[in-house]
């Protein structure tokens, strides 16, 4: 696994350099009950409220979609998003619907969930489950990080 928070920390992975610099780019929206935005890099005061609220330290937001950056149907994208939320759902793990946007919108946006509590193990485990290039993690600090997977 690589992580980080800038295209130089993922030197040696086999993801190229554009989809990096997308997956850092990007504003992770989470839309549950408290409306946010996580950034790679940047300190999330919100997420830090809702660690305390729901005495977790940890987050990630995953996404079913897209495997490998590869576009796939609405169809195939959506049956694979439910796969991944009953996954989340078997881990007893609270958890909100939100959605990745790049800001240069090369990219279309894709539905993700944030979820609370999840350790990095388990988060990452889901990543590679539905083929995703990556995940955005979140430690105890509320500042999100790219974790890349191959």
């Amino acid at each position: 696994m690589f992580s980080g928070t800038n295209v130089l920390d993922f030197r040696g992975s086999s993801i190229p350099r554009e989809p990096i610099e997308a997956y850092l780019a990007t504003d992770y929206s989470i839309c549950g009950g408290r409306r946010l935005i996580l950034r790679v890099g940047q300190r999330n005061q919100d997420l830090a409220a809702l660690y305390q609220k729901y005495a977790v330290s940890t987050a990630a937001v995953l996404t079913a979609w897209n495997p490998y950056s590869e576009p796939r149907s609405d169809a195939d994208n959506e049956t694979a998003q439910r796969e991944l939320s009953s996954e989340i759902v078997s881990l007893s793990l609270r958890h909100e619907p939100g959605h990745g946007a790049d800001t240069t919108g090369k990219w279309p946006p894709e539905p993700s969930r944030l979820v609370l509590g999840i350790d990095l193990e388990t988060a990452a485990t889901l990543g590679r489950r539905f083929r995703q290039n990556g995940i955005v993690w979140v430690s105890a600090n509320a500042v999100p990080i790219l974790v890349l997977l191959r």
